[in-house]
């Protein structure tokens, strides 16, 4: 999925550094993260996921897209919860892993290495007060579905890349590689927007964002 030994430069340029606090450490991880190709939340993003945890207080928390563990540090650091993580990638997740523990949250972290969707299946009946769902962008709409009565009431969904590229707004002609992913966006947001059961609030930030809290 990643560049061959992406994963474990980012571990020994992380190594052989130190950080005076997690803000820091989140800022350097992200760098080397973009120098290495590997995808993960950008910082206004983060910005505004901290905000919502801080506020929010979530003692139970989902996330659907490890990656190297930026989301899930992010989300740790601000609030005294449990986080349960899925990415189907050993390699990022093991990252991810060691990532964590080095700021000392990893007690407060599972991490499960699987697809998401036949892992959600499994955890049908689990509540949550925050889910981040970063995942597989042409699965959205499957995923909220299977979500949504995972939530609390009054808990929060929080999406990333519905954007995607840009491409979900964009009038006019869509590439054919990407016309899959973009017109099931299309048809997620539209699900998001018309349901009656969740309050929903887009941002316009880098690669967009849509908080839904379940009523």
């Amino acid at each position: 999925m990643y560049e061959e030994g992406a994963v474990e430069k980012i571990l020994a340029e992380l190594e052989a550094k130190t950080f005076k606090d997690t803000i820091a450490f989140l800022d350097f991880l992200r760098k080397i993260a973009r120098d290495n190709y590997i995808p993960v939340m950008r910082e206004k993003t983060i910005e505004l996921l901290i905000e919502l945890v801080k506020k929010k207080q979530p003692k139970q928390i989902l996330e659907i897209g490890t990656s190297i563990g930026t989301s899930a540090i992010a989300t740790l650091s601000g609030c005294s919860g449990y986080l349960t993580t899925i990415d189907k990638d050993e390699n990022v997740l093991y990252a991810a892993r060691q990532n964590i523990a080095r700021l000392n949250l990893d007690k407060r972290c599972e991490f499960i290495c699987g697809d998401c969707m036949q892992v959600v299946d499994m955890m049908q009946g689990n509540k949550y007060d925050f889910i981040i769902l970063d995942g597989p962008k042409g699965q959205y709409l499957e995923l909220y579905q299977m979500l949504f009565p995972m939530l609390n009431s009054g808990a929060i969904m929080f999406i990333d890349d519905i954007k995607y590229f840009d491409l979900v707004t964009k009038e006019g002609f869509v590439e054919r590689k990407h016309r899959t992913i973009v017109n099931a966006m299309r048809k997620f947001l539209d699900r998001l927007q018309s349901d009656k059961n969740v309050l929903t609030t887009l941002y316009d930030i880098e690669d967009g964002i849509a908080v839904a809290e379940r009523l």
